[in-house]
């Protein structure tokens, strides 16, 4: 069972050896350092379950550019991030138009490729059926200009839903215990500042994260973690895919 926020806290400060530590360590940095655990999870290993989107809040409303911070995913606009002028979502894998026999998946343009043929100050576009899109930091903007007022299918992930100091609510990443415990410790002899916690903190930063390990090491725990989610991935659908044809009878639209 995931451990809350404020037990997850008591762990850090018993490993480091100061339990209920209140100045150095105290529970509003130890929260601080979890939330940025989670988020370096997020952010390296895609696709995590808990954090899948599939969503059509967003409706086109013939213009170029769309906030992805106006899309709604359950709570998380109110409550993710202390920063509520950034977008929830992290990754975006798909973009569909909704629009009944005209639906359709969105083409993606790399946002240099985009800028090279569309001018986003100007107000001068074709209207239609969108068909491409690109990314503009916490915006989507699509091409045509969509004409009409539908849905956008947005498909992807978002970041995990912060801790709140000290508190009771357990993460949404699954088996991510350790792995938030680990980092937490890190920093926390990192912040310690005397040679040998130094020394320690660079330890666990290798246990924690280790892309390229040399002779004699391992991969550390987050590359094992990605290992194990790409596993589930696999068993959940690449070997078993049937590859849907999107002009087959029983459809795939969007």
């Amino acid at each position: 069972m995931a451990l809350s926020c404020a037990n997850l806290i008591d762990e850090v400060q018993a490993i480091i050896g100061r339990p209920g530590d209140t100045e150095l360590v105290d529970t509003t940095r130890a929260t601080r350092w979890l939330n940025e655990a989670q988020r370096i999870i997020a952010e390296r290993v895609p696709a995590l379950r808990p954090l899948m989107v599939d969503n059509t809040s967003l409706t086109t409303d013939q213009q170029l550019s769309y906030n992805l911070v106006d899309l709604t995913v359950g709570d998380e606009t109110a409550v993710t991030m202390a920063d509520t002028t950034v977008s929830v979502i992290n990754r975006i894998f798909g973009i569909g138009y909704v629009d009944g026999a005209n639906s359709r998946q969105l083409r993606y343009t790399h946002i240099d490729e985009w800028d090279k043929t569309v001018d986003p100050s100007s107000s001068d576009f074709a209207e239609g059926i969108p068909f491409r899109y690109t990314r503009r930091a916490n915006a989507i903007e699509i091409r045509p200009i969509a004409d009409t007022t539908k849905p956008l299918r947005i498909i992807g992930d978002r970041w995990p839903v912060d801790f709140t100091t000290n508190s009771s609510s357990v993460s949404e990443l699954e088996r991510a215990d350790e792995g938030l415990i680990m980092f937490a410790q890190g920093k926390a002899f990192k912040a310690m500042g005397d040679p040998q916690s130094i020394a320690r903190s660079k330890i666990i930063d290798k246990e924690f994260s280790n892309q390229n390990p040399g002779p004699n090491e391992e991969f550390g725990w987050l590359e094992e973690y990605a290992r194990r989610e790409n596993e589930l991935h696999g068993w959940d659908g690449d070997l078993l895919s049937d590859d849907i044809n999107v002009n087959d009878a029983e459809g795939f639209a969007f």
